[in-house]
């Protein structure tokens, strides 16, 4: 009596593989070992149909190879395994090499707009301290016109009231106060 599984090894509950039955095996001969030649053909041409190839795709619980996952992965070699985790981790660095060269283009960005920022504030602390000379020259000016103005008045009143002395000290005292004023501009142009 004979059975087929269509060349595939199915996985028990504790993750060991079972023995595949070929067609043309005879039940009696399984314990001598023998196995027939064209069992082993239809195992192999039934192996590559695509239903087999769905079958495996798909997520199932079968193996094409009859022996256990631990002899498989050391008969394929540990270089395969060692390859693989080199790709990943090449995969891995690439992403990191990105993600630090957006990062770094990013911090770049920052960096030249907080300079822009920086350059602008200093731009109008130079305004404003142009602004608070001019401010202060004005009331300056200001003082020293309304000082004028105080005494050119009191010269009028004075000669108003026909008191000739008392106008000409003041006269004086305006004269001094225009000298001084134009030396002070003079100091300040130079």
């Amino acid at each position: 009596m004979s059975s087929f599984i269509r060349g595939i090894v199915p996985v028990n509950q504790y993750g060991s593989y079972l023995l595949p039955i070929l067609t043309g095996i005879d039940q009696s001969k399984t314990t001598g070992g023998n196995v027939d030649n064209r069992a082993m053909l239809n195992w192999e041409e039934n192996w590559n149909t695509q239903e087999m190839k769905t079958m495996l795709s798909s997520g199932s619980k079968y193996c094409p190879l009859p022996f256990p996952k631990s002899l498989r992965l050391r008969t394929c070699g540990k270089g395969y395994m060692k390859k693989k985790r080199m790709k990943k981790l090449n995969r891995r660095m690439r992403r990191l090499r990105c993600d630090m060269e957006e990062i770094s283009e990013e911090q770049k960005k920052i960096k030249e707009g907080q300079r822009q920022v920086r350059e602008k504030f200093e731009a109008i602390e130079l305004e404003c301290e142009h602004l608070r000379k001019e401010t202060n020259l004005i009331i300056q000016q200001s003082m020293s016109t309304q000082i004028r103005l105080a005494l050119m008045f009191q010269i009028l009143k004075a000669r108003e009231n026909q008191e000739f002395d008392k106008a000409a000290q003041l006269t004086c005292a305006l004269r001094e106060v225009i000298a001084r004023e134009n030396q002070q501009r003079n100091a300040s142009k130079n």
